[in-house]
């Protein structure tokens, strides 16, 4: 779908675990970006698992906690919940 760039990497043979980490640094970036976030994670794991179904893709989401508003952090994991269980 679009090329990749992942943190890390391990393709012996074809993708078998890819990595990548996503930051958003204070309350505004929170407010502005996560959702587009949300959107690159699904987009990249769609990608790579129609290439490579048995790969592992794991994503790291690192928000510190005092620029989360509880509204957002509620939002936050009810989207990634609901986008791991692709």
């Amino acid at each position: 779908m679009r090329p990749q760039n992942f943190d890390v990497g391990y393709r012996p043979d074809g993708v078998r675990f890819a990595f990548d980490s996503k930051t958003l640094n204070d309350r505004k970036s929170i407010g502005k970006n996560w959702q587009n976030m949300v959107n690159d994670l699904a987009t990249e794991a769609t990608t790579v698992h129609s290439r490579f179904p048995h790969a592992i893709i794991a994503f790291i989401v690192a928000c510190p906690a005092p620029c989360l508003s509880d509204t957002h952090r509620r939002a936050i994991i009810e989207t990634l919940e609901r986008l791991a269980r692709r």
